[in-house]
């Protein structure tokens, strides 16, 4: 059987159709949040080239994929991870800050972002793990390896700062976690110290009263269905630390830090829209004046006289809706859902645990 036929037996083409056509269009939309950006550059389609250059690349590596074995990311996912904490440490004592964060490695005009890196390497060490402690992934202790995996990056990620990034790999977590058997509860119990450090934290009107509630709701659960006492005395232990050391945790934060997780929760609490959260403030504006249709290629007022400065980044969600209206929010939002669904179906049809487990953790990434 010629090559070309081979390699279309291999591939998924409803996936890769979608993907396409979600790269085509995010290529359209990259083109008007920049075209008029850097008049005073050597090529106003910079970012555009750019991402020409990544998607080219990427295309390469997808079609070598679809040869490689994937067995030999289980065979060399430690060395994958190590390298990869190598570089979040990198980051954080040589990275070029920018706008407040340090999160990026440069290399001439080009640069990386190893906390976007990590979610892969993560999930791959995870998928091993996993995929070796089939069925006795039963009590904390057991579990205990898999949540030091995801925790050395959730911190050195969430030091940058970037907790959106660093809850990732929380979601990701659970996604597998859930597919490889662990029980409901026991992934509840897990992430209840979260919910202790927002209630201890987060309320204002008498905290150490609801969390004393809190504290002792987690105590009946751990009682009623009856917890083993080690576990018992790991977790309620948890909730305890978690609540009262947190604010250490805070205040070893720059100001400027703690600004741009206060906006990541909650981008409400400005209501003037200054400082770190005009973005998310303008992007609203923005998204709510395309209405249905959108303004029009090219034409989106608030997209191109630059109230919102990072909307070919982080926020380039905005130029969709305003451009292009719900319409095209949804057209995109389908395409996501799609490729969930697709990747949904792989991981059901995968032949092995390993295999499996790396679908679900790819999905659950894209599904946060």
């Amino acid at each position: 059987m010629p090559l070309s036929f081979r390699l279309l037996k291999r591939l998924d083409l409803h996936l890769l159709i979608s993907i396409g056509l979600l790269v085509f269009f995010g290529l359209f939309i990259l083109y008007s949040a920049t075209f008029d950006q850097f008049a005073d550059e050597t090529s106003p389609l910079l970012f555009l080239i750019k991402q020409l250059i990544a998607f080219f690349l990427g295309t390469l590596f997808m079609f070598g994929a679809t040869y490689m074995d994937y067995h030999f990311l289980e065979q060399y996912a430690e060395v994958f991870y190590f390298l990869l904490l190598s570089l979040l440490l990198i980051v954080i004592n040589i990275g070029q800050a920018s706008t407040g964060v340090q999160r990026w490695l440069y290399f001439g005009s080009f640069n990386i972002q190893p906390s976007e890196i990590a979610k892969l390497g993560v999930i791959i060490i995870l998928a091993k793990f996993f995929a070796n402690h089939k069925g006795s992934l039963n009590s904390f202790v057991e579990i205990f390896p898999a949540l030091i995996i995801i925790g050395i990056p959730f911190l050195l990620i969430f030091k940058q700062p970037d907790l959106g990034t660093a809850l990732m790999f929380i979601i990701i977590f659970l996604g597998m976690g859930y597919w490889a058997g662990i029980n409901s509860l026991l992934l509840f119990l897990i992430i209840s110290p979260f919910f202790s450090i927002l209630i201890f934290n987060g309320i204002s009107f008498h905290p150490w009263l609801f969390w004393g509630i809190y504290l002792l709701s987690i105590l009946f659960i751990l009682h009623y269905y009856k917890i083993n006492l080690i576990d018992t005395g790991i977790f309620f232990g948890l909730n305890i630390m978690s609540g009262i050391t947190f604010p250490l945790l805070w205040n070893s934060l720059q100001y400027y830090q703690q600004q741009r997780l206060l906006s990541f929760i909650n981008p409400a609490i400005d209501p003037m829209a200054l400082g770190t959260r005009y973005h998310t403030a303008k992007s609203v504006i923005a998204i709510g004046s395309g209405g249905i249709v959108g303004q029009g290629f090219l034409r989106g007022p608030l997209t191109h006289l630059h109230y919102i400065p990072e909307h070919h980044t982080d926020f380039i969600f905005t130029v969709i809706g305003e451009e292009f209206g719900l319409i095209g929010t949804l057209f995109i939002i389908f395409l996501l859902g799609y490729i969930i669904f697709r990747g949904l179906r792989i991981a059901v049809n995968a032949q092995d645990e390993f295999g499996s487990l790396l679908a679900i953790g790819i999905v659950s990434l894209l599904l946060f």
